[in-house]
């Protein structure tokens, strides 16, 4: 009987949670509402009762305030995270959407100060306890203040990716190791460490724990070690930071294992690590520690620092873009190194370009004086290649030149830009608006040069050209972000990439361009030049094909994204060519190609090309080729699952067949749309609870709902799919009992 209730339970505990759907969970300390946590206005007030909900694949909102993990003095009690759960402070209440909250503006504060405000030995013991639960991401806090006589102030046992995002995780205090994980995958990236003290290290990697730290930085830590590490087949690197203006008394680390050390700077003499390569042992120049500010003084020898490979494009402990210059910083802070040109078509200053005050009214003029390694940033507005009616004109892009559209002209700092608010046009359109030949032809020129070009935030509309291609790399490292390129007239090419060029397009639109000699293609990659494609929708264009490369070495790949309502001949021709995790209405294709899709992605319409309910182009892409952490429309990647395909990330849920028993059960939907079929027979008999073995444990499971009927084939005991739990099926049970799934 105590079996027999014991997995009734169970069963109708992952019966409930097998479908329930991803949620936002609010959580504001100053909440006045019905404290439900189901909106900012209803918000939980405290973090324990949205934990309590909390199940997998929800997120939890927390507003800007302090939060404890009891409002008694129970030093005992931590906050545990669940399997699954997603944890983003930064938010100052009210935002609809996650890219709109910002860490340093809005602090989220977890804090074990539980007693006493000047003893700190009644503070929490462990803040943080995450066991056996997978998929964690912490993410935009501040944890502080625990006091562990014992043990650790955070732990993490038996679980596997957990992230730990843009934290500053100081001030605390236990008498072994300060933060402890076992048997688990942990992450930390763009998060300081400051102030921590520990009687052994400040933290531990035991038992085939994988510990990854990514552009952190340590600082006024105390312990024997920063790192111990410890049991079999332990894995520890240190990546892109700092290690400064600490006290151990021993290494860095103490390891048996494998530990890496890459593009770090490390002031202590006494490493430790089994591999290190590019260590700088100088001062980071901190700007103030005293006070601390742990951020970069111009000078650094930790700007530059990193290795860009390790990292991507995203934002950094101050909510500053990643990445400023040629190559990632060391550390959790980017220093922004590079020199700025204004422009506002309606500033009415000194017309020089040093402020948003005095900006170029010009856009040429900003990119006549921008040097290598300045930014471009441009206002919300309508531009023109040329103030004259040359249609010859173009925009030269020099190396290490970047330019950015999308701003309302009072920002400080780029990250406060938004594309979608303030569109920012390139317009080709010169002399008579009814006559397209008169346009500009070449938009953009990048000229060569080994470091990063980028353009990012615009739309270029109504170029004309018979001659040259609209836009043009003359063997440039560059790239095209967040950009439209709508309605421009091409020849041979609308985007050429000579020899020598290397090429990224993320983010960006490109619809109803149009071919002026009926010959043309897209995208030319010639020779050895590389092209890469991500999240990029492509439609309703007139053309020969998508892309055409010649030469020796060309590679053309197209990810993540969705290329429709063509007419092309053939979809790309030459060598390199590659397609993964995208929609294609052309079937016929002489490349490589995985995971592509030829269905309608079900676009609004009426010229917007974001996806409706039920699009294939949901959840279609691969996360790890993600490089923004916002789309076209600046919303947040990655909304489900995985990343859409295109440039549009959609709020809607995938659609799909949510019934595990059935045939084309999808894991990655969330809405049931009616098409289940089935049920099948499982792939391993007998194996109910998943584990990869038949045994015991499914012996109880089919004991406790012997002789019933569910009423649903291959049920849990139900061996032979005729919906009874019976004799029949004990007997093919017991004839596979002891055995594993293959």
């Amino acid at each position: 009987m105590k079996n027999l209730l014991k997995w009734s339970v169970l069963l109708l505990f992952f019966t409930s949670t097998a479908f329930s759907h991803a949620a936002e969970i609010y959580v504001d300390i100053n909440a006045s509402g019905s404290n439900d946590g189901q909106s900012w206005t209803n918000a939980f007030t405290d973090l324990q009762d949205a934990l309590a909900v909390a199940g997998n694949g929800d997120e939890i909102w927390v507003s800007n305030g302090v939060y404890k993990p009891t409002t008694t003095t129970d030093r005992d009690i931590s906050f545990n995270i669940p399997d699954g759960v997603e944890l983003y402070g930064g938010f100052a209440g009210g935002e609809t959407n996650r890219a709109d909250r910002d860490w340093q503006t809005n602090a989220s504060i977890i804090s074990g100060a539980i007693g006493s405000q000047v003893d700190v030995t009644d503070n929490t013991k462990r803040l943080i306890l995450i066991n056996n639960a997978d998929d964690v991401v912490i993410a935009g806090f501040k944890i502080q203040r625990a006091y562990n006589e014992s043990f650790e102030t955070i732990s993490v046992y038996n679980s596997s990716n957990v992230r730990f995002r843009q934290c500053d995780i100081r001030i605390n205090y236990s008498d072994g190791y300060a933060f402890y994980f076992q048997f688990s995958a942990v992450e930390f990236k763009d998060c300081l460490f400051r102030d921590n003290d520990s009687f052994a290290a400040v933290m531990s990697a035991a038992n085939e724990t994988e510990l990854s730290i990514l552009n952190c930085t340590f600082a006024q830590n105390s312990g024997f070690n920063l790192i111990w590490s410890s049991g079999d087949a332990s894995d520890v690197s240190l990546l892109n930071s700092i290690v400064a203006e600490n006290t151990f008394s021993g290494n860095i680390i103490t390891s048996g294992n494998s530990s890496q050390a890459q593009n770090c700077i490390i002031t202590s003499p006494n490493l430790g690590f089994s591999s290190t390569t590019n260590i700088n042992s100088d001062d980071p120049l901190f700007e103030d520690p005293a006070t601390n500010n742990f951020r970069l003084l111009s000078g650094s020898p930790a700007i530059g620092f990193g290795n860009t490979s390790f990292t991507s494009q995203g934002l950094d402990l101050a909510h500053e873009f990643r990445i400023s210059g040629a190559d990632v910083d060391a550390g959790c802070y980017e220093r922004d190194v590079a020199t700025r040109w204004y422009v506002d078509e309606d500033a009415s200053g000194l017309d020089n370009g040093t402020s948003w005050t005095n900006a170029f009214n010009d856009l040429q003029d900003a990119l006549a004086v921008a040097e290598a390694g300045d930014q471009v940033w441009v206002a919300e507005g309508e531009y023109f290649v040329s103030g004259t009616d040359n249609e010859f004109n173009e925009l030269v892009i020099g190396n290490d030149v970047s330019m950015f559209g999308g701003f309302e002209a009072d920002e400080t700092a780029r990250n406060q830009r938004n594309w979608e608010l303030h569109e920012t046009v390139v317009n080709g359109e010169l002399g008579d608006p009814a006559d397209d030949s008169d346009n500009t032809q070449v938009m953009i020129r990048f000229v060569g040069g080994t470091n990063v070009s980028v353009v990012d935030g615009f739309t270029f509309e109504n170029a004309h050209s018979d001659l040259a291609p609209n836009f043009i790399s003359n063997g440039a490292t560059c790239g095209y972000r967040n950009c439209k390129f709508l309605n421009n007239g091409f020849p041979s090419y609308l985007i050429s990439m000579a020899s020598g060029s290397t090429a990224t397009m993320d983010n960006c639109l490109i619809a109803n361009n149009f071919n002026t000699t009926g010959t043309g293609v897209l995208f030319s990659a010639a020779n050895d030049a590389q092209v890469e494609v991500i999240n990029t929708t492509i439609a309703d264009n007139d053309g020969l094909a998508l892309a055409s490369t010649a030469g020796s070495f060309p590679t053309f790949h197209v990810e993540n994204s969705i290329l429709w309502g063509h007419n092309f001949n053939f979809l790309m021709s030459g060598l390199g060519l590659s397609i993964r995790n995208s929609i294609s209405d052309d079937e016929v294709f002489t490349g490589v190609d995985e995971n592509v899709v030829h269905l309608d992605p079900l676009f609004v319409g009426g010229g917007d090309y974001s996806l409706q309910v039920g699009s294939p182009a949901i959840g279609l892409g691969e996360n790890a080729e993600v490089f923004s952490p916002l789309d076209l429309a600046f919303n947040t990647r990655v909304q489900n699952a995985g990343v859409d395909a295109g440039a549009y990330e959609s709020p809607f849920t995938l659609a799909g067949c949510t019934d595990m028993t059935a045939c084309n059960y999808n894991p990655n939907a969330d809405t049931d749309d009616g098409s289940c079929t089935g049920p099948c027979a499982p792939a391993c008999p007998g194996d109910f609870n998943n584990d990869g073995f038949i045994n015991a444990s499914d012996l109880l499971v089919l004991l406790a709902v012997f002789n019933t009927n569910c009423g649903v084939a291959y049920c849990d005991g139900d061996m032979n799919g005729d919906t009874s739990v019976d004799t029949t099926d004990l007997l093919a049970f017991l004839s596979v009992f002891g055995t594993a799934c293959e």
